[in-house]
């Protein structure tokens, strides 16, 4: 109870972390491009709030790891006020690569919570439990997409972020 308060007197605040936000938003955008019917009413949060504990989980992990992808092709994400030009889109090479680390780290996540391979739809099971190589070209291009739509989903009023290329 007394850490707001002491935060306080040095002149710092607790504050919701904007990567978190934009998990949240990351989620909803994903609704969409699967053609989900989204209320306008609901927030991101709220649907967020509708997955399974471990899901949810998962999509923090991701959030956290997608910081540390583009912080390794020398990107970082700012507030949207920094005066760096934002980036707008990846080039192909650096869309591979954050799709091609996000599967494995995804990959390796599964794995550890439990799942396994497997096309008949058992509980923790998943089709998309191979190697890169061995993907489906269709969930490559939707990895791809996750980047594609990055800059955009960072700039959402909500989220305020942008992406640029550190010095």
């Amino acid at each position: 109870e007394n850490i707001p308060h002491l935060l306080d007197c040095i002149d710092l605040k607790v504050v919701h972390s904007k990567i978190r936000l934009l998990t949240f938003e990351m989620h909803k955008y994903y609704l969409k491009e699967k053609g989900q019917e989204i209320d306008e009413k609901i927030t991101s949060k709220e649907l967020f709030d509708k997955l399974d504990d471990y899901i949810q989980y998962s999509n923090y992990k991701q959030a956290n790891f997608i910081v540390k992808l583009l912080n390794e092709r020398g990107y970082e994400f700012v507030d949207v006020d920094d005066r760096r030009p934002a980036i707008k889109e990846f080039d192909s090479k650096d869309l591979e690569f954050f799709a091609k680390r996000e599967h494995k780290n995804w990959y390796k996540l599964r794995v550890n919570l439990g799942w396994t391979y497997g096309t008949d739809g058992k509980e923790k099971t998943s089709p998309n439990l191979v190697s890169w190589d061995k993907l489906d070209e269709d969930i490559k291009r939707n990895n791809k997409r996750t980047f594609e739509n990055l800059p955009t989903i960072c700039a959402e009023p909500n989220i305020k972020l942008k992406i640029i290329k550190s010095e």
